[in-house]
Parts: structure tokens; C-alpha cells; sequence
């Protein structure tokens, strides 16, 4: 991982800094923003997942020290992007004090304007913070993927997720989903199935392990679905049980249960629409005759 911080950062820091200073464009900079904190942290969770490092810590902070790095390299190289073509071209600064001195020198200065007036002073050191924030963030959050994923001790190989294994109804008992809660898989008994996602429902997710069968986990999802004016549906979940390890044994039971369950047909609410939509709907017919 570290190996990956560093040899990224150096890359596309250096490919980051020329393209938002030889295309100016602000759609082309935000674009190359986000894709620079892509890049560094997708770069950790490769090298995470390939070194099996099952440590979500240890990879977020090698995704934190990727993006600092990584601006770091395209602060040392801005200058000489700047001034690439020039007949005096400017040197990278690699020193922190030059460094320092130049970005001292470029807040105070600004080297870019909007509408012709050049950006400088708090109005640039707030899009410096924004930019900073959104690559560091990015790669840190990206780089710990594959980290916080279940691993198979026995056979050394990341599990792969199936989600949405079942959807399930809950009894009217409340007493239920307090046992499920605490881990009691038996009471999934008294649930019933359902083949569409409803309004709410309890989803269950599975990791497993490609190789072999003794390792299970399954994650318990309260699910709730919204429905926006558009007609698109978007799923929230907060889970209730989160990857509890199964073996063989108990895996077979718990597919036993789920099969054994009886299934329900649900329909999903179609999105409401305000009273000020319908009048204007009416006026609309209206306006139509």
C-alpha cells in the first residue's frame, strides 16, 4: 500500500496538475478532481486486496496519505506546468519552504481569474480547501473497499456479496425483531417472503467464499424504499446484524427456513403528488378544453 501512495501520487499528481492548468475549464477541473481522488484511492484498495489486508483502518489511513501526497506532487509541479513552453520554465519544488513561498506567492497574486479578474487571497484559499478536501476524502474513503469485506481465513480468498438473498416481511410481534436483533435466526420463521422490494422489509445480504462452503456471512438489513415524483425508486438500509459468520451446518438451515417460507405478493407505492401538482394538473385540463 505504501508503495501504491507513493508511486500513484507521483503519477497523477503530475498528470493531475497539467490537465487543470492546460484546460482550463471548470467542468474539465471538477471532473479532473474527483478522477484524482478516484485514481489515488482505488490504487490502495488494489494494493489492500492484493496484499489481503483485512485492517479497514490501515487502509483508509494509506488512502489518507495517498491524497496528501498526491497534492503534494501536483502543488511541487504546478509552477513547471505553468510555465511548460517558456524559454525560462519554472523548476519543481520539491523543497517546502520554496514551496511554501510559492503558494504564498500564488494566493497572493492568483495565476487564473473568472470573468477576467484574477482569483486571489480567501476566495482562492477556499477553492483550495474544497479541492483539497475532495481528493484526500475521496481516496481515503475508496481506499478501505475491499478491506472492509469478509474474508475466508481458511482459504485465503475475499467473499463475494449476494444481496438481496431474501426479502422478508416481519410478523406483527415486535418481540421478533428485537430476537433477530440480538441473533436469534429461528424466529425467521414466523416472517413471510416477498418477491419485489416493499415499502419496508427486512433484506437479507450474503457474503461467501468462492472456494469453499464453511464460510458464510450474512448481513440483516432493515430496508425501506421511497418513491420520488419521477417514479424512481431508492432503497435505504440500516442493518441490523452485520456479517454473522455461518458454516455449513448452519447455512443449510437457514436456506431450509427461507425456502420454507410462505410468499406474499407486495406492490410499491406509487409517488404521492401535492395538492399544488394536482391543481395544476386540473388547471392544465383545463386550459386543454
Amino acid at each position: 500500500m505504501l508503495i501504491a501512495a507513493g508511486g500513484t501520487a507521483l503519477v497523477l499528481g503530475v498528470i493531475y496538475d497539467y490537465l487543470i492548468v492546460w484546460i482550463p475549464l471548470v467542468y474539465v477541473n471538477f471532473l479532473a478532481t474527483i478522477g484524482f481522488g478516484v485514481g489515488l484511492g482505488l490504487a490502495i484498495d488494489r494494493a489492500a486486496r492484493f496484499g489481503q489486508v483485512r485492517n479497514a483502518s490501515a487502509a483508509h489511513f494509506f488512502g489518507l496519505l495517498a491524497g496528501l501526497a498526491g497534492l503534494y506532487v501536483a502543488w511541487a509541479w504546478d509552477g513547471a506546468a505553468r510555465t511548460s513552453g517558456e524559454e525560462e520554465s519554472f523548476p519543481v519544488l520539491w523543497n517546502p519552504v520554496q514551496l511554501i513561498a510559492y503558494m504564498q506567492f500564488f494566493y497572493e497574486t492568483g495565476f487564473w481569474g473568472i470573468k477576467g479578474g484574477n482569483v486571489s487571497g480567501i476566495p482562492l484559499a477556499v477553492i483550495w480547501v474544497i479541492e483539497g478536501l475532495v481528493i484526500v476524502g475521496t481516496s481515503t474513503v475508496l481506499a478501505g473497499i475491499t478491506a472492509s469485506t469478509p474474508f475466508c481465513e481458511s482459504c485465503g480468498k475475499w467473499a463475494s456479496e449476494t444481496e438481496g438473498l431474501k426479502r422478508l416481511l416481519p410478523p406483527d410481534d415486535s418481540d421478533v425483531l428485537s430476537r433477530l436483533s440480538d441473533g436469534d435466526l429461528s424466529v425467521l420463521d414466523q416472517f413471510t417472503a416477498c418477491d419485489v422490494p416493499p415499502d419496508q422489509s427486512i433484506r437479507l445480504d450474503l457474503h461467501a467464499c468462492p472456494e469453499c462452503e464453511d464460510t458464510r456471512f450474512l448481513t440483516v438489513n432493515l430496508s425501506r424504499v421511497t418513491v420520488d415524483k419521477d417514479g424512481d425508486a431508492t432503497e435505504h438500509t440500516t442493518a441490523i446484524i452485520e456479517r454473522m459468520v455461518l458454516n455449513a451446518e448452519s447455512m443449510h438451515q437457514l436456506q431450509t427456513t427461507l425456502d420454507a417460507l410462505e410468499v406474499t405478493e407486495v406492490t410499491v407505492s406509487a409517488p404521492e403528488e401535492t395538492a399544488a401538482e394536482e391543481d395544476g394538473d386540473e388547471e392544465t385540463e383545463q386550459s386543454a378544453e
